[in-house]
């Protein structure tokens, strides 16, 4: 049983998961407008496809609204 001591290795790799953290999150915060806005295009493209979809076959639409209720 450890009595509060971690070896070099562990210590090192305790470093490099804190220092690739850091990067990720920093990474993240520098590209959050752009990480969102893709998202928002993605959302509004998949959103547009559907819209299509039921106006290129509305009959489908239709029973699908119905099997909802």
């Amino acid at each position: 049983m450890r009595q509060g001591k971690q070896s070099d290795s562990e210590m090192v790799d305790g470093l490099l998961l804190h220092l690739v953290e850091n990067h990720f999150v920093r990474v993240l915060a520098q590209n959050a407008d752009e990480i969102v806005y893709t998202f928002h295009e993605l959302v509004r493209f998949f959103a547009q496809e559907q819209v299509e979809r039921e106006l290129s076959y509305p009959e489908e639409s239709e029973e699908g609204t119905m099997e909802l209720l």
